[in-house]
């Protein structure tokens, strides 16, 4: 619940910032920074790569074809600790 609160909160500052609505920008990372002290803490970029790398060694991925797998297996042990397209794109990136 909370990760999908921020990420509304993430694409609603964007959506504001684009059309110049510099009240409603502050007004919604206030809010943002309020949601987030409720979150579990976030995966770094190295933890997650990391992570991605032990699940590519578990799962014996070789190549682009098993994305799905190796997403698969690694979802469940970053949920809530690492976003999904972080997640995604470092896993198209050890598959190349």
């Amino acid at each position: 619940v909370l990760n999908r609160e921020k990420k509304q909160r993430e694409e609603s500052i964007e959506e504001f910032t684009k059309a110049k609505r510099t009240e409603l920008v502050e007004e919604t990372k206030k809010e943002l920074a309020v949601v987030e002290k409720y979150l579990p803490k976030q995966m770094s970029k190295n933890e997650l790569e990391s992570a991605v790398k032990e699940t590519i060694d578990e799962v014996g991925a070789k190549g682009k074809s098993d994305f799905g797998k190796v997403m698969k297996a690694l979802m469940p042990k970053i949920k809530g600790r690492a976003d999904g397209k972080a997640a995604s794109q470092t896993v198209r990136d050890q598959l190349n």
